[in-house]
């Protein structure tokens, strides 16, 4: 086997991946128009784009950074989906307690939310570096930034004005501190979460 066409098949993998993400975009965007709730500010209706660009240029630490940030609120979101539409109970408040139950809403949104664990699966045996926390920092910042600068207070979008129901209590200056704190409570333990998956991936036998 040519050293041309392991390149040639590795591009066709990550064009493939790439068309997938984007496939899922088109069907958020879809699902999105058809509930007149146009808007694509949340991480999980941005991510299969973001996704498909960094497969695209194979940048496997861009993904993993990117994963930092949004893997575990997209599994816990899954979770409480699944949860409301067997048992009708919202257990994360406004989060679930208004989702549609339609079939397409459905499966788009379990779609793109385990889009999110398809690309945790694809970058599993890349080694997470701390370049990957680097993205994770500018990747907060796009996302405050875009946040602040398209959406309203009364939507807290990715919660950077208010928790809303996710909790019981009122987080303080939630809007000044909302980088550092998804950083310490989200980006570092997913990165060690990725360095342990890492490694059972790796010493799997």
């Amino acid at each position: 086997m040519t050293l041309s066409f392991l390149i040639m098949k590795q591009k066709t993998k990550y064009l493939l991946i790439s068309l997938f993400f984007a496939l899922v975009q088109i069907m958020v965007i879809l699902r999105n128009y058809f509930l007149g709730y146009f808007v694509l500010y949340w991480y999980c209706d941005f991510a299969p784009t973001i996704f498909a660009i960094l497969f695209f240029f194979k940048a496997n630490q861009a993904v993993k950074g990117y994963l930092n940030i949004g893997l575990i609120p997209q599994l816990i979101f899954l979770f409480g989906f699944f949860y409301k539409l067997v048992f009708d109970i919202s257990l994360l408040g406004d989060v679930t307690n208004s989702l549609s139950t339609g079939l397409f809403y459905t499966l788009s949104t379990t779609i793109s939310h385990l889009s999110t664990l398809l690309a945790l699966i694809l970058v599993i045996k890349t080694k997470p570096s701390k370049k990957s926390l680097l993205y994770s920092f500018i990747f907060l910042m796009l996302i405050y930034a875009i946040t602040i600068l398209f959406t309203s207070p009364q939507e807290y979008i990715n919660y950077v004005y208010s928790s809303g129901n996710l909790v019981s209590f009122r987080i303080p200056y939630l809007t000044l501190i909302w980088i550092p704190l998804a950083f310490v409570f989200l980006v570092i333990p997913t990165y060690f979460l990725q360095h342990l998956l890492y490694w059972l991936a790796k010493n799997k036998k």
